[in-house]
């Protein structure tokens, strides 16, 4: 039998007018959903699609299939979680997430992850994982700062080719996100999310003469520079548009944040903030790394090291 969901969406749809948020329910649903994940991702066929015939088994094993629907029962975004285990807890792993571009910034995503927490915690589940591409800013920005999210795991090429445009000419590695659903953090988020507050990714002073210093530069390279126990790595404003127009400098990109992070990560080290600074008149975007806790944390930084291409880099 189906698991019943129990939810009450009222609360985030006011921040999204004109939106519905229900769980898909019948055959029409899960069809329309496979036929979006083509439309979000553009898939030019079907083999990575995942079909409405496995998607109708959700609803049997505990897992959370949402819809956002506007106007006459319009499809028009998803969020798909399906029933895990993390070092022997019972969690979620949202696997999807997607809305249609007419329909972005306008916190539909968002307030269907707050559905998607809402019925886990109901469960009894505390957390949920789900990946993410590390340079694709606005999904940064989303996870970390508006839903309060962390890091602590990469994984290199996790999905391995993909035929998505927007997944292609460089390898397909990813952040595991990890949503401790009653942090204070993401209660916090929440809370100023309904307040129509947003958090925001403003970069402590502190942190002003040290990028001052660190300003000039090669516009294709990231900035890589610390403070005390913390460090800064920056990622593109724009990772499609740097792919089109200089993709060996998006493929370097790619590896010397994959060399940071695995070693930043093998050292305990955590991703919770992701944050920008006016520099020179233009916004540059960073991720926010910080050692574990009474920990000093030496790491072998990459300015010290030799850029070195990698199979599949260049």
């Amino acid at each position: 039998m189906p698991v019943k969901l129990e939810m009450d969406a009222g609360l985030y749809e006011r921040l999204c007018p004109g939106i519905r948020i229900r769980p898909l329910d019948g055959t029409r649903d899960w069809v329309r959903c496979a036929d979006l994940q083509k439309e979000i991702w553009g898939y030019p066929d079907s083999a990575e699609v995942v079909p409405g015939s496995f998607l109708a088994i959700t609803p049997h094993i505990g897992g959370l299939l949402l819809g956002a629907y506007a106007g006459r029962n319009r499809l028009v975004g998803f969020a798909w979680a399906v029933p895990a285990f993390h070092e022997g807890r019972r969690t979620y792993h949202s696997h999807m997430l997607g809305i249609l571009p007419a329909f972005r910034r306008r916190n539909i995503g968002w307030a269907l992850k707050m559905v998607q927490r809402d019925l886990a915690l109901a469960r009894g589940i505390h957390e949920i994982h789900w990946t993410f591409d590390p340079l694709q800013s606005g999904n940064a920005r989303f996870n970390l700062c508006r839903l309060g999210a962390s890091v602590r795991a990469y994984v290199r090429d996790f999905y391995g080719r993909s035929d998505s445009p927007l997944h292609s000419a460089i390898p397909t590695d990813r952040f595991i996100a990890t949503w401790s659903l009653t942090a204070a953090r993401v209660v916090r988020y929440r809370a100023q999310m309904l307040a129509e507050a947003p958090p925001t990714g403003r970069l402590p002073d502190r942190w002003d003469p040290v990028l001052a210093a660190e300003s000039r530069r090669r516009a294709d390279r990231p900035q890589r520079i610390h403070l005390g126990n913390e460090y800064l790595f920056e990622v593109p404003e724009n990772l499609e548009m740097l792919k089109k127009e200089n993709l060996r400098a998006a493929r370097r990109w790619q590896t010397l944040l994959r060399l940071a992070c695995i070693d930043f990560f093998a050292k305990g080290y955590r991703i919770d903030r992701f944050v920008e600074a006016l520099i020179n008149g233009k916004t540059r975007y960073y991720y926010l790394f910080r050692a574990p806790t009474g920990k000093e944390g030496k790491v072998a930084w990459l300015s010290k090291c030799k850029f070195r291409a990698e199979p599949g880099t260049s």
